[in-house]
C-alpha cells in the first residue's frame, strides 16, 4: 500500500475508527480497518509504466488525483470508495492520462462490484424504483447497470 501525501490524509468517519475490526461479505472472518471514511486507498503503479496510445516508457508524473466511486454496501450502510492515483504525461507522444484502476470502469462513477449488486438485485425480483430509491439512484441508471450486467453475462 502506498504513503498518503499532502492533504490526501483520510478522514475519520462516525461509524467506524481506526483499528475497529469488522465482517466483510467476501470474507466473514474479521478485517481491520486501516483508513476510514468510506475507504481511503492510495493506487500505486505494480506494472511497467506504459503510454495508453504509443506504449511508450518516458513518463512524467503530473501529480495525483482523487476519484470517489460508490462500492458495494456493509449491512444497510451505503459504501464509497476514495483513491489517489497519478496523472501521467508521456514525454514522446506528449499525450496526458490518468492511472487506470482495477474493478472502476472509465467514466464511471460506481464499482463494477457495486454494478453486478445492484444488477443481482434487479434480477432477484426487486424493480427499479424501489431499488433506485433503496441505493440513491434514478431508475435510469438502476437499468443502464442491470444491461451492462446482462452483457456480462
Amino acid at each position: 500500500m502506498g504513503k498518503w501525501l499532502g492533504n490526501l490524509e483520510p478522514r475519520r468517519s462516525a461509524y467506524h475508527r481506526i483499528g475497529d475490526q469488522v465482517p466483510t461479505r467476501a470474507d466473514p472472518s474479521r478485517i481491520m480497518i486501516t483508513f476510514v471514511k468510506t475507504t481511503g486507498l492510495f493506487a500505486s503503479n505494480t506494472g511497467p509504466r506504459l503510454c495508453t496510445q504509443c506504449g511508450g516508457t518516458a513518463l512524467r508524473s503530473k501529480g495525483l488525483f482523487r476519484r470517489r466511486v460508490r462500492h458495494e454496501d456493509w449491512g444497510l450502510r451505503h459504501c464509497f470508495i476514495e483513491v489517489a492515483a497519478h496523472k501521467w504525461l508521456c514525454l514522446s507522444y506528449g499525450h496526458q492520462s490518468r492511472q487506470r484502476l482495477p474493478g472502476i470502469l472509465r467514466c464511471q462513477r460506481s464499482s463494477e462490484a457495486f454494478q453486478k449488486a445492484i444488477y443481482q438485485q434487479h434480477l432477484d425480483g426487486i424493480n427499479r424504483s424501489r431499488l433506485g430509491r433503496r441505493e440513491g439512484l434514478g431508475a435510469v441508471t438502476v437499468e443502464r447497470h442491470f444491461r451492462h450486467g446482462l452483457r456480462m453475462h
